[in-house]
């Protein structure tokens, strides 16, 4: 494993937290991969969000839903084999509902799976369970 992939993968994995806590439709858009591939599954889906154009709509709908979300990783590991890398962790979430109420705290194992495309880092794959 190459240093500047690993600070690469470390570095795509933060932006999509960074948009994720500042809920922006836009950066979230910026560490997917645009395929029709691309897989997401959160903590709530009751389905597999597939393709690009369903993992935008699954962060619009979320983005949406709560008005404060707060997650954050430990114990994180990364492997890479140069093309596919994968990042797996501890996600720390605390996710306020826009109607109000107390806030939804839960802890999850998280698999990011990211794929090397025109030399950058994107992400294919977001699993927390």
């Amino acid at each position: 494993m190459q240093k500047s992939d690993t600070h690469a993968i470390w570095a795509a994995d933060q932006a999509f937290y960074s948009a994720l806590c500042d809920r922006d439709i836009q950066a979230m858009a910026r560490v997917w991969a645009d395929t029709p591939y691309v897989v997401c599954i959160g903590p709530r889906s009751k389905v597999m969000n597939v393709g690009f154009d369903s993992v935008k709509k699954y962060w619009e709908w979320a983005f949406d839903f709560f008005s404060r979300m707060t997650v954050s990783k430990s114990d994180a590991q990364v492997q890479t084999d140069g093309q596919l890398s994968w990042v797996v962790g501890v996600e720390h979430a605390q996710l306020q509902v826009k109607n109000g109420g107390e806030p939804l705290k839960f802890d999850a194992f998280s698999t990011h799976v990211l794929e090397k495309v025109e030399g950058r880092w994107l992400l294919v794959s977001h699993h927390p369970r």
